[in-house]
């Protein structure tokens, strides 16, 4: 979650940059993007010193006194933006500025004063109960006075802030709803400043909405804030909305939503140069990273955000970034710094549960501590009436406990020699079983090693069947095809030739249309004989490619069949021989099993490159399956072995891929085959100059 300080202090700047009307040329708006300027913020106090000193040296005056106030209330405003220790300046002024308003007798710069007393109590000190008094007292000051003038709709949402950290979202709810009503009747808020407090109150109603489980109108909240924040060109607004709907992203384990949320607030960080904000993103950008499996991204900013949250003293960012590197450090197999980061993260978080309890107590025991008063007078009084029946029933029983203690005494001392008896004879037992279970570790650690020897071993013997295997059958396929076109092609044709020689003048009407059967026939064996040994090892695919021999097969495909196919082999590169036999194998068994199984219209095959990873896709528009197959698992021997999915899976183990499918009933099936592009697989070497 964005850091509620934060939230505040864009709302009270907010406020503040809308002075009164008779002071606005006097006093710069504050710039809340360059806060991190120390040259800039100095040259603001400049100005509010200035200022104040050339009041108190005028004579007293209404327009002077005005000017007086809000001197010092400007200055207050400038010490409450900043980060670091001076802003407990803020509050020095904050009270110097509701006693002069007192001395004034001015209400409405009394509640100017107490609003910022309020803010420091609640943002820094944590004091909730008394942030809150001062809101209702804030509040009886603008009681019955105009609401265009007196800022009701700050204390409202203060209250609001308050309730909310309290977790009485009910009473959180109401006050941010009166915010909401009464903000646009205030008359000294830009057009401008007023979107922007409409973008803060609506997160924290999505906070509120969130917190009571309502996570659909949460994001509604949060969402519609950042458009806000967007439509006002605020990037600080643009920052913190970006991070607090990644923080809801992230809970709701929407983590590549978050990620890139959290990249577009970093970029405005970088730009402000603001490293409280880009500390707070690289740890939350390190959680997302590592949920979405980019581990070095997540060290990196992890470490960064680390680094400068101790520099800066911020626990809850400490925490945030050692809890996501120890996940990545752990994840990468870095088990020594995952200890070191889970030992730093533990740490963090019992500290800031500590806090956070010791916070809660404190806010409980300032609840009950007027009850508390009354309670104890009574119950002083019931105490002492029954301190007197204690002692009097206490005399009568030190009597009697005296006489059971001896007793006791002597049957305890019995137990005690019974029982330190029986811990020797179980610490005797105790080291003869460590004895016995340091030799059946020792055996079983060996036997141990044994057996992983041995599966190794038969998992390499396995391996090199399955290699094996795979040869055998290329060099069967490509025997197959020679032996189809030598010899039953040879075959064919020397009965052509045989047929030729007849002179079908001399037959028969019937037998002259026997003969053209038998030329028609010996013909389309002799084609398909060509086609099959074709198929079965392609010419053109050791000597131009894979990508040319699936362009003549689909070409081939597309000539007689109802089943239109397209080739798409745009990002295919030239890979290995046995790599590319291994692929057209798969495509040539996945088209047989579209035209016999399928009932499409349409299917295709398309190659895909992403880095270091080659992907091929053959999917069609048929009746599809039952049910995925994740590798030929959930269906029965039969069927796996009719459809090849045996030797594909056996093919793409070889190329040490991976196969994915993925099919509906009536939306067709998809193979989806990922293989690594390493060196042992595309084709670098002089294999593709040969």
């Amino acid at each position: 979650m964005v850091m509620r300080w934060a939230l505040g202090l864009l709302i009270t700047m907010l406020v503040a940059t809308s002075s009164g009307w008779a002071q606005s040329q006097l006093f710069p708006e504050f710039n809340y993007d360059r806060r991190g300027d120390k040259a800039y913020v100095d040259s603001l106090l400049k100005v509010g010193h200035q200022r104040l000193r050339q009041a108190k040296q005028a004579p007293r005056s209404p327009q002077n006194d005005t000017l007086h106030l809000e001197s010092i209330r400007f200055i207050t405003r400038v010490f409450k933006q900043l980060r670091t220790a001076e802003r407990d300046s803020s509050y020095v002024y904050a009270l110097r500025l509701s006693a002069q308003a007192r001395q004034y007798g001015n209400n409405l710069y009394q509640v100017y004063g107490l609003i910022q007393e309020e803010y420091y109590l609640r943002m820094v000190r944590n004091d909730f109960l008394t942030a809150l008094s001062l809101d209702q007292k804030a509040s009886a000051l603008c009681e019955k006075q105009r609401p265009d003038v007196y800022p009701i709709w700050h204390i409202h949402m203060n209250m609001g802030d308050i309730y909310l950290l309290m977790k009485e979202y009910d009473n959180a709810l109401y006050n941010y709803q009166q915010a909401f009503r009464l903000m646009p009747k205030y008359r000294l808020l830009s057009k401008r400043n007023q979107r922007l407090i409409y973008s803060q109150l609506t997160t924290q109603i999505g906070e509120v909405y969130e917190a009571l489980g309502r996570y659909y109108q949460a994001r509604k909240q949060y969402e519609t804030s950042r458009q806000i924040a967007f439509e006002t060109n605020s990037q600080t607004n643009i920052a913190y909305a970006d991070e607090r709907l990644g923080d809801f992203l992230i809970s709701r384990k929407q983590y590549p939503a978050a990620v890139k949320v959290y990249q577009e607030a970093l970029n405005i960080w970088n730009q402000l140069n603001d490293e409280g904000g880009k500390a707070s993103v690289w740890a939350r950008l390190a959680e997302g990273y590592f949920y979405t499996n980019r581990l070095p991204e997540a060290i990196q900013l992890g470490e960064q955000a680390l680094v400068l949250a101790r520099k800066r003293g911020n626990a809850r960012i400490q925490q945030i970034a050692s809890s996501a590197l120890y996940q990545a450090y752990r994840a990468s197999g870095q088990y020594e710094r995952a200890l070191a980061m889970n030992e730093i993260n533990v740490a963090l978080r019992d500290s800031l549960a500590n806090q956070k309890q010791v916070e809660e107590m404190m806010v409980l025991q300032r609840q009950f501590e007027t009850k508390t008063l009354r309670a104890e007078a009574a119950r002083s009084r019931f105490e002492q009436q029954a301190r007197i029946a204690t002692l009097n029933r206490n005399i009568e029983r030190q009597n009697l406990l005296r006489a059971v203690l001896l007793g006791g005494l002597v049957m305890l001392l019995a137990f005690v020699g019974v029982l330190y008896r029986r811990n020797r004879l179980i610490r005797q037992q105790r080291q003869q079983i460590e004895q016995l279970n340091v030799g059946l570790e020792d055996k079983v650690r060996r036997r141990t090693a044994e057996l992983e020897r041995a599966n190794e071993q038969l998992r390499a013997k396995n391996r090199e069947i399955e290699e094996a295997l795979l040869r055998g059958q290329t060099l069967e396929r490509k025997r197959v095809a020679a032996d189809l076109h030598d010899n039953l092609g040879g075959l064919i044709s020397a009965i052509r030739l045989s047929l030729s020689a007849l002179n079908p003048g001399h037959l028969s009407e019937r037998e002259q249309q026997v003969y053209k059967n038998l030329q028609h026939m010996t013909k389309e064996a002799y084609a398909e004989v060509r086609h099959l040994s074709h198929n079965l090892q392609p010419e053109e695919l050791e000597k131009q490619g894979l990508g040319h021999a699936l362009s003549r097969l689909g070409d081939k495909l597309n000539q007689n069949q109802l089943i239109r196919f397209s080739i798409d082999t745009g990002q295919l590169p030239r890979l290995t021989k046995a790599t590319e036999f291994h692929l057209y194998s798969i495509c040539l068994e996945l088209c047989n099993n579209i035209l016999k199984h399928s009932g499409a219209t349409e299917a295709c095959i398309q190659f895909r490159k992403y880095g270091e990873q080659l992907n091929m896709i053959v999917k069609d528009n048929g009746r599809g399956m039952e049910t995925v197959l994740p590798v030929a698992q959930q269906h029965s021997q039969a069927q796996m072995n009719g459809m090849g999915l045996p030797n594909i899976q056996a093919r793409t183990d070889a190329m040490k891929g991976r196969l994915e499918i993925y099919s509906e009933v009536g939306e067709g099936t998809t193979f989806f085959f990922i293989l690594p592009l390493s060196a042992t697989f595309a084709e670098a070497s002089q294999e593709t100059t040969s």
